[in-house]
């Protein structure tokens, strides 16, 4: 297929099947082509999916041990150094999405997430 679609097919799967590695893959692929826009979707597609399972006391069963931070740090290394190691896992991929949405100039989309979760406010 078209290395175009790689992207969207990444970020399909993770939407299809959701896991930690399902979403990582595809925030990492996004993150390697600088789609800011695609990236913030995908960390809050994931945070959300994973508020959600801690709400109903879901474990994620996951090999993988990365969280967007790992990723991000590299671009925004002094706003994200410290980021998973004393949040819960959802806030780190819905703080980053905010990160990634005001990068991209969505900043009533910023507003509406700081509205809607008060931990990014802080």
């Amino acid at each position: 297929g078209s290395p175009n679609a790689a992207p969207v097919v990444a970020c399909l799967s993770a939407l299809r099947e959701p896991s930690l590695a399902s979403f990582n893959e595809a925030i990492h692929t996004l993150d390697n082509l600088n789609l800011l826009n695609m990236s913030a979707l995908m960390n809050e597609q994931c945070g959300m999916w994973l508020l959600q399972r801690e709400k109903e006391g879901t474990p994620i069963v996951d090999d993988v041990q990365t969280s967007p931070s790992q990723f991000f740090c590299a671009v925004r290394k002094s706003s994200a150094s410290n980021i998973g190691l004393q949040n819960n896992a959802y806030q780190d991929y819905l703080r980053t999405s905010v990160w990634l949405y005001h990068d991209w100039g969505a900043l009533d989309k910023v507003r509406k997430m700081q509205q809607r979760y008060e931990f990014l406010s802080l």
